[in-house]
């Protein structure tokens, strides 16, 4: 039948939907939190204009090669790389520890003091690049990360956007690399749609990352705290 009406002390009648238990002040599911981000065109999370976003294509096996040289090409100091599959991870840092650069990684099977260690070694300049899983990543802030990767595809443009909003913080530049086997390339562009965001595909050549017609370069900063300073 009609949803019944009840009346307020002085007030006009209110409908009452009965199959509606959510309080008036809940936001509805899917809601950016007050005061947080705004939506992006597509619906999706706003991200700030301070970021550079491209893509690279590589198959699977030549992924951490290709993300490797994007770090070096871009100038990377400290750069969160984020996986989806956690038993990858430790075989992931191993190929990224090219030459000089210290790899850690951060997955949920650490106990707390692992974990904290890890961010510790990262946030003080011991450690250039962590490795992540999308699952230890909840809430991680880190001060002065310039750079990050996807070295596997992020589930949604809302999963994108919270990796990438890691890089660049307090409005600072910051570089946002994805790398995606060939037959991954359309969803960066229908992530690029739904947050309102540009992600060309790059292209490494002779030791640089261009993306879009502009040169990729993390921008330079002061070294980590306890960190040797660049010669």
């Amino acid at each position: 039948g009609p949803p019944r009406r009840r009346r307020r002390p002085g007030g006009r009648a209110q409908a009452r939907n009965p199959r509606s238990t959510r309080p008036a002040t809940e936001a509805p599911e899917g809601a950016p939190p007050a005061g947080g981000a705004t939506a992006g065109p597509g619906g999706g999370r706003a991200l700030p204009d301070t970021l550079q976003h491209a893509f690279l294509v590589a198959p699977p096996a030549r992924a951490c090669d290709v993300a490797s040289r994007a770090l070096r090409a871009v100038g990377a100091r400290r750069a969160l790389v984020f996986m989806n599959r956690r038993r990858r991870l430790d075989d992931a840092a191993g190929k990224l520890s090219a030459g000089d650069r210290r790899v850690g990684t951060l997955h949920a099977g650490m106990d707390k003091e692992e974990r904290k260690t890890a961010l510790l070694r990262f946030r003080r300049g011991k450690t250039d690049v962590l490795v992540v899983s999308g699952v230890a990543a909840r809430g991680l802030d880190v001060e002065g990360c310039d750079c990050v990767v996807n070295l596997e595809t992020a589930s949604d443009a809302q999963g994108y956007a919270h990796r990438a909003g890691r890089a660049g913080r307090a409005g600072r530049p910051g570089v946002v690399l994805s790398v995606v086997p060939p037959r991954e390339a359309f969803v960066m562009r229908k992530f690029g749609r739904s947050l309102g965001v540009r992600i060309p595909e790059g292209r490494l050549r002779e030791g640089a990352l261009s993306a879009g017609g502009a040169a990729l370069v993390c921008p330079p900063g002061d070294p980590a705290p306890g960190a040797p300073a660049s010669a």
